[in-house]
């Protein structure tokens, strides 16, 4: 009982700090300073304070478990959509036939199993939130499956929390008028309670595939896989499975629906190692080794903080990561796809066509990069678009006051026409 109230004490003393210092101090000092010069010349005033105000929330979120007292909604229960095109959902787990032997340890590990969880369907303006059911197998309309990012340990699938990026997606072609958001498990770890760390999150994008293909009656190649920073991780490690496990796995037949059709990721966490942190020039492979702008320092007034350069680890790392240990990011595909020290580097031969957006400004840059060359040499540079908007920061598609929102989306847009 004592621990408790020290906590909450420590809790309350340091949102109360930070509060304090945002108010007086950081938002002041911006305010005048952006009048004169700003981190990039592209941005507005009023652009440069929100990102100022972001980055430090973004830190006390880190520290503390804000759930509660913003009320945001996570897979536990769901929450009134009022007010926006979006209805919510129950999906079951994933059933263990489906589970293949690797993750079956994983989840050993980490005391992790399927679980019931909630998701949230956006429609198109014009259209009803939620799709009919079954979907006709002559409708050939395609379907986003959205995963959230939050450095695994925050962020929610509800319209609150996902608004304009859920609306800007839905409005950009007519033959793909729904989202599917998943409300998959968030990560936590010391100082607070060690809750669903890797493969937590993965099993529920899986569940949310299967819901579109099995439930829903989407045909694979009408999906398009779409994940934001953690949820681009996510995203990845969701395509790579059912990719590499079509069909016989260790003896097996894991029946797994298809691959998806597409792939979008949106300034995607590619590698939770600090292979692009710290300098490991030896184990670079010469042909990486070149391009590297050294972007987790030279980008520091990106909506991520420090905990993502020197400061590493971050906690989403330690949290996402669990039991496993840092020697996890290092070596698992799933985990760090763009690791550029893992001695087996992961492969993307069979990945579906695929559009990565990167912002300039932003610290994932080089992991994002090496992403895109290594996805361009297995698949092919036909089969992957990259657009790299100069002076974005991680996730601005989120920001509707970002330079170049507008002309991304259209990019994304013309992809999608390709079909």
């Amino acid at each position: 009982m004592a621990l408790e109230c020290t906590n909450k004490l420590w809790k309350t003393l340091y949102i109360a700090y930070e509060v304090f210092y945002i108010l007086f101090i950081m938002l002041p000092m911006r305010s005048v300073t952006y009048l004169f010069t700003r981190p990039r010349s592209t941005w507005s005033w009023t652009h440069a304070m929100h990102v100022a105000f972001r980055r430090r929330f973004g830190n006390i979120i880190s520290k503390v478990d804000m759930t509660t007292l913003l009320h945001i909604p996570d897979h536990r229960a769901t929450k009134p959509t009022t007010g926006y095109n979006a209805e919510s959902v129950w999906i079951e787990g994933v059933p263990s036939h489906l589970i293949n032997s690797e993750f079956l340890v994983f989840a050993s590990v980490a005391h992790v199993t399927p679980i019931r969880i909630p998701g949230y369907w956006y429609g198109r303006d014009g259209f009803p939130p939620k799709p009919t059911i079954p979907v006709p197998k002559s409708d050939r309309k395609r379907v986003f499956l959205y995963l959230h990012g939050g450095a695994f340990t925050a962020g929610s699938a509800h319209p609150g929390s996902l608004a304009p990026a859920y609306r800007n997606l839905v409005q950009l072609v007519t033959d793909a008028p729904h989202l599917f958001a998943v409300e998959y498990r968030l990560s936590s770890t010391r100082p607070l309670s060690e809750k669903h760390p890797f493969p937590a999150a993965f099993l529920d994008a899986l569940a949310g595939y299967i819901h579109l293909v099995d439930v829903m009656g989407y045909d694979p190649s009408n999906v398009i896989v779409t994940g934001n920073s953690a949820g681009g991780n996510l995203a990845l490690a969701l395509v790579r499975y059912l990719v590499e496990n079509q069909g016989h796995q260790w003896g097996c037949i894991l029946s797994l629906p298809a691959p998806p059709g597409s792939l979008l990721l949106i300034s995607p966490w590619t590698d939770l190692s600090n292979s692009h942190i710290e300098t490991h020039m030896a184990l670079i492979p010469p042909d990486e080794k070149l391009r590297l702008v050294r972007s987790a320092y030279t980008n520091d007034m990106d909506l991520l903080g420090d905990s993502y350069a020197g400061g590493y680890p971050s906690y989403g790392v330690l949290a996402y990561i669990g039991p496993f240990g840092l020697g996890i990011t290092l070596s698992n595909r799933y985990i760090s796809p763009a690791c550029l020290t893992s001695l087996v580097q992961a492969r993307f031969m069979g990945f579906p066509r695929t559009f990565i957006v990167s912002g300039g400004a932003e610290r994932f840059l080089d992991q994002i990069r090496t992403l895109r060359d290594r996805m361009m040499r297995d698949m092919g540079e036909g089969q992957v678009t990259y657009y790299e908007e100069r002076d974005g920061i991680h996730g601005f598609l989120s920001f509707p006051s970002h330079p170049g929102g507008h002309a991304t989306l259209g990019a994304i847009r013309d992809w999608l026409a390709q079909r």
